[in-house]
């Protein structure tokens, strides 16, 4: 490989000695004389990567698109489109379904250090990324990397002879993300990666860059944030708001739909869930194409799961058109549910329509967001993380943190293990052993009560809450405190409205 001979030899020529004393400083310089890190920021206004990518196992075109002011939008097109990007001030993500929503927490974090490694911007000393002291590992360098007031945990290593960056792995609930930078190519004195392997959650996806040129002028600004068509969604003003609900044995509630204009089956609503899942039997006996692989982190770990495209789930009033479901061996809720059970559905219809949500009813109605109109009580602000609605909570010590809503969990409140650990909750406490359970098995935690907590200038005193002990499932998720479950959300009514992210909790009459 006559050119990666020549860039031994360019890199050896010019790496400055290393000491222990300044190992760091003369580190990154090398590393920065390695890649060319001078020459990209004389690139006028930016580069413009495209190729192919296997993405989600779907092979796919890729595209990516960036500027030495830490602009970017990535994008994956074929039978997964999709797009994620930053103008300068807003991190965003445009879904396979079209939906368009702002990232923050995770999501942010993730697409902010996946361009810095692709694009060697974490090199820059205008960075966010913060680059902390670096060892010596065998044949690299480890270097951690950092983003302010974030929990996120990650290294890059760098070849010690050629001071290129060979990999980078970032901690996740789902395990260890790795990217890998197989190859790279020069383009005008950069040496940018140009084949990649992503693997996170057991899935692997690879990039192949096939073509690097110069970012061309623009009619719309590539980075801007794109507006959603709304397009997925069709209301029949005819249908009234209430949909048919029951609670169930479990304590979930489930509400009626139709899949492809079919009989209507039963489905848990879960707002926990981040997909549309159909129960394996179901998509089988429908003959559903299957495609793809999806990692899907539960509470009881790690599973995978393989597309089902629908053309239609209709709920209420509400029809969603052309929906990438998943399908997992549901076998065992079918046993409980009967053979009327079809699975869960939560983001998809979540992120479409405005949804009064009443557990202890139970019931439910859909409404459209261009027409709904606030009944009672107050909006919220509604954050995101992982597509999974969150809001910001008090409770004992005087600590505030952000919690999950998890219309599908039974539980009051249940802190995630790494908060546990951070505010000490099970120090001096009297607990009792418990279990939880979901998506993937079960896992171990404690109960005990706490002081009180407080969401939205709602007041709960002396709740009994549980504390996740295992990091090794969805409750291990650094970037959240904790889920609030049904025994949290029965004291209202909840109302969603995903599409202008927001929520609100309604007191009930006898309250």
């Amino acid at each position: 490989m006559p050119v990666l001979t020549a860039l031994l030899l360019v890199v050896s020529a010019f790496a400055v000695p290393l000491q222990e004393h300044d190992l760091d400083a003369a580190l990154r310089l090398n590393i920065r004389t390695a890649v060319g890190y001078d020459a990209f920021e004389r690139i006028e206004r930016g580069v413009s990567f495209s190729g192919k990518a296997k993405f989600l196992g779907v092979d796919s075109d890729f595209s990516f698109l960036f500027t030495q002011k830490g602009e970017f939008v990535e994008q994956i097109t074929g039978r997964l489109t999709m797009s994620q990007g930053f103008d300068g001030k807003t991190t965003w993500l445009s879904d396979w379904h079209g939906v368009v929503r702002i990232l923050e927490m995770e999501d942010e974090d993730s697409a902010h250090l996946f361009a810095a490694v692709m694009t060697h911007s974490w090199l820059s000393d205008r960075s966010r990324v913060a680059k902390l002291s670096a060892k010596r590992q065998g044949g690299e360098f480890v270097i951690p990397l950092r983003l302010p007031d974030s929990p996120a945990v990650a290294e890059i290593f760098v070849d010690a002879e050629t001071y290129l960056p060979k990999r980078y792995v970032r901690e996740t609930p789902a395990g260890d993300e790795v990217i890998e930078f197989k190859e790279y190519r020069e383009f005008r004195g950069v040496k940018f990666p140009v084949a990649v392997t992503q693997t996170e959650g057991g899935v692997v996806n690879t990039y192949s860059i096939t073509t690097i040129e110069p970012l061309t002028m623009f009619i719309r600004n590539p980075f801007e944030v794109p507006v959603a068509s709304g397009a997925r969604a069709a209301f029949d003003p005819a249908k009234p708001p209430s949909v048919q609900s029951r609670r169930a044995i479990t304590g979930h509630t489930m509400v009626r739909a139709s899949l492809d204009g079919g009989e209507e089956k039963w489905f848990i609503l879960d707002s926990g869930a981040g997909i549309t899942v159909l129960d394996k039997k179901l998509a089988d006996d429908m003959k559903l194409d299957a495609f793809g692989e999806l990692p899907v982190l539960g509470i009881g770990g790690l599973v995978k799961a393989q597309f089902r495209p629908l053309n239609t789930i209709t709920v209420g009033p509400v029809a969603l058109k052309e929906i990438n479901a998943i399908s997992i061996d549901l076998g065992m809720l079918r046993t409980v549910f009967g053979s009327e059970f079809g699975g869960i559905i939560g983001y998809d219809l979540l992120a479409h329509a405005v949804v009064e949500y009443d557990h202890a009813t139970p019931s439910v109605a859909i409404h459209d967001p261009k027409r709904y109109t606030l009944g009672g009580g107050k909006w919220l602000r509604l954050r995101f993380n992982s597509k999974l609605p969150c809001v910001e909570a008090a409770f004992e010590g005087g600590f505030k943190d952000v919690f999950r809503l998890d219309t599908g969990a039974p539980n009051n409140v249940t802190f995630h293990a790494p908060a546990v650990r951070k505010y000490r909750l099970l120090e001096g406490r009297k607990t009792t052993d418990t279990m939880l359970g979901g998506v993937g098995g079960m896992i171990q935690a404690k109960a005990g009560k706490i002081k009180y907590f407080e969401v939205g200038g709602k007041r709960i005193e002396e709740p009994t809450v549980t504390f996740a002990t295992s990091d090794d499932s969805a409750f291990g998720d650094p970037y959240l405190a904790g889920n609030l479950g049904t025994a949290f959300l029965d004291r209202f009514t909840v109302v969603f409205d995903y599409v202008n992210q927001r929520v609100a909790f309604v007191d009930k009459p006898s309250n």
